[in-house]
């Protein structure tokens, strides 16, 4: 299966930052145990700005958080190429909430390098947007035949929105999870999204990445539906449809979520493999809209066009199967190819037999797996810890 390497610019940056500072690797390991615990059970604690200005917490999330969000980019800016290739024509990005700049980085690094791109990263750390200027600039190519990359960074706190010059590609990575602490950031999500459309000139896109886990991955599904319903956004991806999410109704509270296939390098091993850490794969909820205005990238919509779900399963009396959600329907496509996996698009007509294969995923597969049953009620082990 493919898999996603941390680029190694990422990783000369990393390794620059982390000779700055005299911290022992068993430090920096218990400062990562710290903000695993910070980003979930004491998240009532959690502020940016002072996490990435202690040595510890920060060489901690540069070694391990940083990459790991920056592939999950990757993973997702990838999977959106494919489908919209426009997107690689755009000069403006924006990284809001940027913390040290995953988001940034992963467009650095993945968008064609043979035109000007300017960024821009807004976050309520002076230190964070510090250290993501630093970053940018050793993982920067040297400009080259009149094709130049420059970097603004501006402290601003959310729901603060910046000026937008032209057609943006928008960044809010781990962001949006944070919007459930009214008390503390006072913000109204709906209200945000509107103002946002209202905002971004015609063309832009934005991409939200969350953690691949069940709160978080319900709430960007509701906020999917709030979207629609508001008829100021249109829906990219990881739908192929613009209804209703089908797996808000289900029993179960299923969520819509992707792993990935993850090389992670050896400054991210020597602090992920003591913690127990499975450094190999990785996960996330993501969702990529455009503002409902004319010149945008949605063309008429394909109801033959499905996204895969679920991980393979034994369906009764017809062998293996596997979820696709098609035209705003969660559907079990019976037999599927086996490079058919979760994240995949399919072109699946009435039959089976119809269904050809579109575009892989590109973060592969995480590791292979037993089918499970798809009616069998099994209790699902503990979320691992997530971040925001």
């Amino acid at each position: 299966m493919p898999s996603l390497a941390t680029p190694r610019p990422l990783l000369r940056a990393i390794k620059k930052q982390v000779g700055k500072v005299k911290v022992s690797l068993r430090s920096q390991g218990e400062a990562l145990e710290e903000l695993f615990q910070l980003f979930t059970s004491e998240r009532q604690h959690l502020k940016r700005f002072s996490y990435m200005n202690d040595p510890r917490l920060r060489l901690a999330y540069l070694r391990y958080h940083l990459p790991l969000n920056t592939v999950r980019s990757i993973c997702v800016l990838k999977d959106l190429l494919k489908r919209y290739p426009a997107i690689a024509e755009t000069e403006w990005i924006t990284d809001m909430g940027a913390g040290p700049g995953s988001s940034t980085i992963a467009s650095l690094l993945t968008l064609p390098a043979n035109r000007t791109r300017r960024y821009l990263l807004t976050d309520q750390s002076r230190g964070a947007l510090r250290v993501a200027r630093e970053i940018f600039e050793e993982c920067a190519p040297a400009a080259k035949d009149g094709v130049k990359t420059s970097i603004t960074t501006l402290q601003q706190k959310l729901p603060m929105l910046p000026r937008f010059q032209g057609p943006t590609l928008v960044w809010m990575s781990m962001v949006v999870n944070e919007f459930d602490h009214p008390e503390r950031r006072g913000i109204d999500i709906k209200r945000f999204f509107n103002k946002l459309a209202e905002k971004l000139p015609p063309g832009s896109t934005v991409v939200i990445i969350e953690p691949g886990l069940r709160a978080p991955g319900r709430r960007l599904l509701e906020l999917h539906d709030s979207l629609l319903e508001s008829q100021r956004w249109e829906i990219l991806a990881p739908c192929t449809h613009q209804k209703s999410c089908p797996l808000l109704g289900e029993a179960k509270r299923p969520w819509c979520h992707f792993h990935f296939r993850w090389q992670p390098g050896d400054i991210v091993k020597q602090i992920a493999v003591p913690l127990g850490l499975a450094a190999g794969k990785g996960s996330m909820s993501y969702l990529a809209m455009q503002p409902a205005k004319e010149g945008g990238l949605l063309g008429n919509r394909d109801p033959e066009l499905a996204r895969v779900i679920g991980d393979p399963m034994d369906v009764r009396r017809t062998g293996e199967g596997i979820y696709l959600c098609q035209d705003g329907k969660r559907r079990v496509f019976r037999n599927p190819p086996k490079e058919t996996t979760r994240g995949a698009l399919l072109k699946r007509g009435r039959q089976n037999r119809d269904a050809r294969l579109v575009a892989p995923w590109p973060g592969g597969s995480p590791e292979a797996k037993r089918p499970r049953k798809e009616r069998k009620d099994r209790r699902k082990p503990p979320e691992k810890p997530g971040k925001t």
